[in-house]
Protein backbone atom coordinates (compact mmCIF):
# COMPACT_ATOMS: atom_id res chain seq x y z
CA UNK A 1 0.00 0.00 0.00
CA UNK A 2 1.14 3.27 -0.93
CA UNK A 3 1.87 5.88 1.81
CA UNK A 4 -0.79 8.72 2.33
CA UNK A 5 0.07 12.08 3.21
CA UNK A 6 -2.04 12.58 6.89
CA UNK A 7 -2.72 16.01 5.04
CA UNK A 8 -5.13 14.40 2.13
CA UNK A 9 -6.78 12.34 4.76
CA UNK A 10 -8.06 15.68 6.38
CA UNK A 11 -8.76 17.12 2.96
CA UNK A 12 -11.35 14.15 2.06
CA UNK A 13 -12.82 14.31 5.00
CA UNK A 14 -13.75 17.91 4.75
CA UNK A 15 -14.08 17.90 0.88
CA UNK A 16 -16.88 14.99 0.90
CA UNK A 17 -19.61 18.32 1.10
CA UNK A 18 -18.79 19.41 -2.20
CA UNK A 19 -20.48 16.66 -4.22
CA UNK A 20 -23.60 17.77 -2.71
CA UNK A 21 -23.33 21.24 -4.18
CA UNK A 22 -21.27 21.00 -7.25
CA UNK A 23 -22.45 17.78 -8.54
CA UNK A 24 -19.82 16.38 -11.51
CA UNK A 25 -21.04 14.19 -14.89
CA UNK A 26 -19.37 11.44 -16.10
CA UNK A 27 -19.26 13.55 -19.47
CA UNK A 28 -17.19 16.48 -17.66
CA UNK A 29 -13.73 17.49 -18.39
CA UNK A 30 -12.69 19.05 -15.20
CA UNK A 31 -9.95 21.46 -14.50
CA UNK A 32 -8.43 21.06 -10.91
CA UNK A 33 -6.50 24.16 -9.90
CA UNK A 34 -4.44 23.53 -6.70
CA UNK A 35 -4.97 20.02 -7.43
CA UNK A 36 -2.06 19.02 -4.54
CA UNK A 37 -2.27 15.66 -3.38
CA UNK A 38 -5.47 15.19 -5.38
CA UNK A 39 -8.38 14.93 -2.53
CA UNK A 40 -10.83 15.90 -4.74
CA UNK A 41 -10.34 13.96 -7.39
CA UNK A 42 -10.82 10.78 -4.85
CA UNK A 43 -14.06 12.51 -4.13
CA UNK A 44 -14.77 12.94 -7.65
CA UNK A 45 -13.15 10.04 -8.82
CA UNK A 46 -16.46 7.93 -10.36
CA UNK A 47 -18.31 11.07 -11.76
CA UNK A 48 -16.07 12.57 -14.37
CA UNK A 49 -14.79 11.88 -18.00
CA UNK A 50 -11.14 13.64 -17.64
CA UNK A 51 -9.47 15.82 -14.78
CA UNK A 52 -6.34 17.63 -15.51
CA UNK A 53 -4.67 18.39 -12.05
CA UNK A 54 -2.50 22.03 -12.10
CA UNK A 55 0.07 22.62 -9.46
CA UNK A 56 3.25 24.23 -8.95
CA UNK A 57 5.04 21.65 -6.82
CA UNK A 58 6.01 18.53 -8.59
CA UNK A 59 6.79 16.57 -5.16
CA UNK A 60 2.94 16.62 -4.74
CA UNK A 61 1.85 16.61 -8.35
CA UNK A 62 3.86 13.32 -8.58
CA UNK A 63 2.24 11.72 -5.20
CA UNK A 64 -0.68 12.76 -6.11
CA UNK A 65 -0.71 10.14 -9.20
CA UNK A 66 0.65 7.68 -7.10
CA UNK A 67 -2.55 7.85 -4.79
CA UNK A 68 -4.94 8.05 -6.88
CA UNK A 69 -3.44 5.25 -9.58
CA UNK A 70 -3.56 3.02 -6.17
CA UNK A 71 -7.28 3.70 -6.33
CA UNK A 72 -7.41 2.94 -9.82
CA UNK A 73 -8.36 6.24 -10.99
CA UNK A 74 -6.94 6.53 -14.61
CA UNK A 75 -8.63 9.33 -16.40
CA UNK A 76 -6.54 11.66 -14.45
CA UNK A 77 -3.20 13.78 -15.33
CA UNK A 78 -1.39 16.55 -13.93
CA UNK A 79 0.68 19.61 -15.82
CA UNK A 80 3.24 21.65 -13.34
CA UNK A 81 2.82 25.28 -13.24
CA UNK A 82 1.14 27.94 -12.04
CA UNK A 83 -2.20 28.39 -12.07
CA UNK A 84 -1.62 32.22 -13.74
CA UNK A 85 -0.41 30.38 -17.01
CA UNK A 86 -1.75 27.02 -17.93
CA UNK A 87 -0.18 25.58 -21.26
CA UNK A 88 -3.17 24.25 -22.15
CA UNK A 89 -5.58 25.46 -25.70
CA UNK A 90 -8.62 27.75 -24.39
CA UNK A 91 -12.32 26.64 -24.12
CA UNK A 92 -10.86 23.40 -23.08
CA UNK A 93 -13.03 22.52 -19.82
CA UNK A 94 -16.87 22.74 -18.67
CA UNK A 95 -16.03 22.48 -14.96
CA UNK A 96 -13.26 23.91 -12.82
CA UNK A 97 -12.24 23.05 -9.62
CA UNK A 98 -10.28 25.47 -7.24
CA UNK A 99 -10.20 24.57 -3.55
CA UNK A 100 -7.86 26.78 -1.51
CA UNK A 101 -6.02 28.10 -4.02
CA UNK A 102 -6.73 31.68 -4.92
CA UNK A 103 -5.61 32.90 -1.41
CA UNK A 104 -2.03 31.31 -2.23
CA UNK A 105 -1.72 32.75 -5.83
CA UNK A 106 1.09 35.60 -6.81
CA UNK A 107 -1.88 37.23 -8.69
CA UNK A 108 -5.83 36.26 -8.48
CA UNK A 109 -6.89 38.54 -10.96
CA UNK A 110 -4.41 36.94 -13.81
CA UNK A 111 -5.78 33.56 -12.23
CA UNK A 112 -9.28 34.18 -12.60
CA UNK A 113 -8.92 35.31 -16.06
CA UNK A 114 -6.83 32.23 -16.27
CA UNK A 115 -9.78 30.36 -15.72
CA UNK A 116 -11.97 31.95 -17.87
CA UNK A 117 -9.68 31.55 -20.63
CA UNK A 118 -9.70 27.85 -20.30
CA UNK A 119 -13.99 27.13 -19.81
CA UNK A 120 -16.46 26.85 -21.76
CA UNK A 121 -19.47 29.00 -22.61
CA UNK A 122 -21.66 28.56 -19.70
CA UNK A 123 -19.33 26.16 -17.87
CA UNK A 124 -19.28 26.47 -14.18
CA UNK A 125 -16.58 26.68 -11.42
CA UNK A 126 -16.28 25.59 -7.85
CA UNK A 127 -13.93 28.33 -5.95
CA UNK A 128 -13.20 28.72 -2.15
CA UNK A 129 -12.36 31.38 -0.22
CA UNK A 130 -10.81 31.53 2.79
CA UNK A 131 -12.54 34.51 4.54
CA UNK A 132 -12.13 33.33 8.10
CA UNK A 133 -9.07 31.55 8.21
CA UNK A 134 -6.46 34.46 8.51
CA UNK A 135 -9.03 35.93 11.59
CA UNK A 136 -8.70 32.41 13.02
CA UNK A 137 -4.22 32.68 12.77
CA UNK A 138 -4.32 36.00 14.08
CA UNK A 139 -6.73 35.35 17.12
CA UNK A 140 -4.46 32.38 17.46
CA UNK A 141 -0.90 34.41 17.17
CA UNK A 142 -2.40 36.62 20.06
CA UNK A 143 -3.76 34.26 22.28
CA UNK A 144 0.19 32.71 22.32
CA UNK A 145 1.42 36.16 23.00
CA UNK A 146 2.87 36.77 19.20
CA UNK A 147 1.06 40.09 17.98
CA UNK A 148 3.86 40.62 14.94
CA UNK A 149 2.56 38.54 11.67
CA UNK A 150 5.50 36.36 10.98
CA UNK A 151 6.53 37.18 7.12
CA UNK A 152 8.86 35.58 5.05
CA UNK A 153 10.49 38.01 2.21
CA UNK A 154 8.97 37.24 -1.49
CA UNK A 155 5.99 35.31 -2.47
CA UNK A 156 5.39 31.93 -0.78
CA UNK A 157 3.28 29.21 -2.32
CA UNK A 158 2.06 27.92 0.55
CA UNK A 159 1.42 30.92 2.47
CA UNK A 160 -1.83 32.72 2.06
CA UNK A 161 -0.89 35.55 0.35
CA UNK A 162 -3.81 37.55 -0.89
CA UNK A 163 -6.60 37.93 1.70
CA UNK A 164 -10.03 39.66 0.97
CA UNK A 165 -13.38 40.03 2.19
CA UNK A 166 -16.47 37.64 0.92
CA UNK A 167 -17.94 40.99 -1.32
CA UNK A 168 -14.41 41.60 -2.54
CA UNK A 169 -13.95 38.00 -3.87
CA UNK A 170 -17.09 38.01 -5.91
CA UNK A 171 -16.11 41.60 -6.90
CA UNK A 172 -13.07 40.01 -8.25
CA UNK A 173 -14.57 36.80 -9.64
CA UNK A 174 -17.52 39.21 -11.63
CA UNK A 175 -14.46 41.96 -12.99
CA UNK A 176 -12.93 39.19 -14.73
CA UNK A 177 -15.55 37.21 -16.30
CA UNK A 178 -17.60 35.39 -14.09
CA UNK A 179 -21.56 35.29 -12.88
CA UNK A 180 -22.04 34.27 -9.04
CA UNK A 181 -24.54 31.35 -8.94
CA UNK A 182 -24.97 30.17 -5.82
CA UNK A 183 -22.31 30.86 -2.82
CA UNK A 184 -21.97 28.70 0.51
CA UNK A 185 -20.63 29.89 3.69
CA UNK A 186 -18.94 26.64 5.35
CA UNK A 187 -17.08 25.02 8.32
CA UNK A 188 -14.35 23.07 7.04
CA UNK A 189 -13.11 21.46 10.00
CA UNK A 190 -14.96 18.69 11.54
CA UNK A 191 -14.25 18.65 15.37
CA UNK A 192 -16.48 22.07 15.31
CA UNK A 193 -19.27 19.68 13.23
CA UNK A 194 -19.10 17.30 16.64
CA UNK A 195 -19.90 20.75 18.84
CA UNK A 196 -22.70 21.66 17.13
CA UNK A 197 -21.49 23.97 14.15
CA UNK A 198 -23.21 23.70 11.13
CA UNK A 199 -20.72 22.65 7.76
CA UNK A 200 -22.96 25.60 6.39
CA UNK A 201 -23.64 28.57 7.93
CA UNK A 202 -25.84 30.17 4.94
CA UNK A 203 -26.96 28.97 1.55
CA UNK A 204 -27.07 32.46 -1.14
CA UNK A 205 -28.38 32.25 -4.45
Amino acid sequence: MTNIPEIFINKIISARIYKKFFPLDISDKVLNLGVGYGPQVFIYKDDFGEMVGVDINEERLNKSREILDYYGVKNYRTILTKVESIPLPSLSFNKIIAIDVIEHVESPVRAIKEANRLLRPKGLMLITFPCLYDHYISLSRFLKGKFKKETSAGWNPDAHNQSFTPKQWIALMENNGFHLIKSRATTMFPPLHLLGVPRFWFSNK
